[in-house]
């Protein structure tokens, strides 16, 4: 069974359908910052009842664009990675904004990445680094990345 992890932030429950992210959400959202995951997990992975990170299922990329003074930063730098990667490569990423210190951004891949549980993090870690570096994207999030 897969599910999405559901938290206010802190994580308060698992979402296995559509319905239940949205009962979550509108119970939530205006009272609390909600979020839920971008990955759906494998239950048959968890570990001693907790969630086995290791066992997302890698079906887009996520990028946390953040700046706590100037989200000014953050859109320059959408926009430069929009031009400069985005469009020459022909891939129409999902843009967001997050709670007004900044934007999130989704590229999806047309079917689920098969890496090794064990090497998922560093793979996704290294290339989001070497992103940051080669684009110079000062705003994007390295605590997320880590």
């Amino acid at each position: 069974m897969y599910f999405r992890e559901f938290g206010i932030p802190a994580r308060i429950g698992r979402a296995k359908t559509t319905e239940e992210i949205e009962s979550l959400v509108k119970k939530y959202n205006g009272n609390k910052n909600c979020y839920a995951s971008v990955y759906v997990f494998d239950s048959s992975k968890d570990i001693d009842g907790k969630t086995s990170y290791d066992s997302a299922v890698i079906n887009t990329i996520w990028f946390d664009f953040d700046h706590d003074k100037d989200i000014k930063k953050c859109l320059m730098d959408v926009r430069k990675f929009i031009r400069k990667y985005c469009q020459p490569n022909r891939i129409t990423p999902r843009v967001y904004l997050t709670g007004g210190k900044g934007f999130q951004m989704n590229i999806d891949f047309h079917s689920p990445i098969d890496f090794s549980d064990n090497i998922k993090r560093k793979v996704l870690r290294e290339y989001l680094l070497h992103l940051k570096k080669k684009y110079k994207l000062s705003t994007l999030d390295e605590r997320c990345i880590n």
